[in-house]
């Protein structure tokens, strides 16, 4: 359903020339930027920091569908989008707990979760099991509640919302991969 705006928006982006790399380090200085507005006491930090995270998502897809678009995918801007990805993820949630809009156990709880989300699929991936789509609570979902709740100042129904939805992610992607392991000799 969405493959067609997808590769409309690789096109349109590709024909600008800038390299999905370019589009990876926008989206991390964004996701950087949006917690530090969520940090600060200024105008409207939530809704505004929400903003930014909207368009540091954005261009994480523009970053990847470029690549395919270009054809320029690589194991190396795999690699980068990846790690550039958990540190944006950390400095909004890090912004978050700064503004202190919620107990900060709660930020912490909801970031630690997001981060074994993101391992158990590294992990599996290693282990030649893909669980991509597998869980209700992947990246983009996570990001899209503190987007939406945020803009409507309810950072800690978010987090919350987060924790539930990153405990059901964790247990579906366990037994996904806990089934898929094939017994083998080390």
């Amino acid at each position: 359903m969405l493959q067609p705006v997808l590769y409309q928006l690789g096109k349109i982006f590709s024909s600008t020339g800038i390299p999905p790399n370019v589009w990876t380090f926008a989206s991390f200085i964004l996701a950087v930027l949006a917690g530090f507005v969520y940090a600060t006491y200024a105008f409207h930090p939530l809704f505004f920091g929400s903003l930014i995270v909207l368009l540091s998502g954005f261009f994480d897809i523009v970053d990847g569908q470029v690549a395919r678009f270009s054809k320029s995918v690589s194991h190396k801007g795999e690699f980068l989008d990846s790690i550039l990805d958990r540190v944006g993820e950390f400095a909004i949630y890090l912004g978050i707990f700064l503004g202190n809009y919620t107990d900060g156990y709660l930020v912490f709880i909801a970031m630690s979760l997001s981060f074994l989300i993101s391992y158990i699929r590294s992990k599996s991936e290693s282990m030649k099991i893909k669980i991509q789509g597998i869980g209700i609570g992947e990246r983009a979902e996570r990001l899209f509640i503190i987007v939406i709740l945020g803009m409507a100042g309810l950072i800690e129904i978010a987090i919350v919302v987060i924790i539930i939805i990153s405990v059901i992610t964790v247990l579906q992607r366990l037994y996904n991969v806990l089934k898929n392991i094939k017994t083998a000799k080390k």
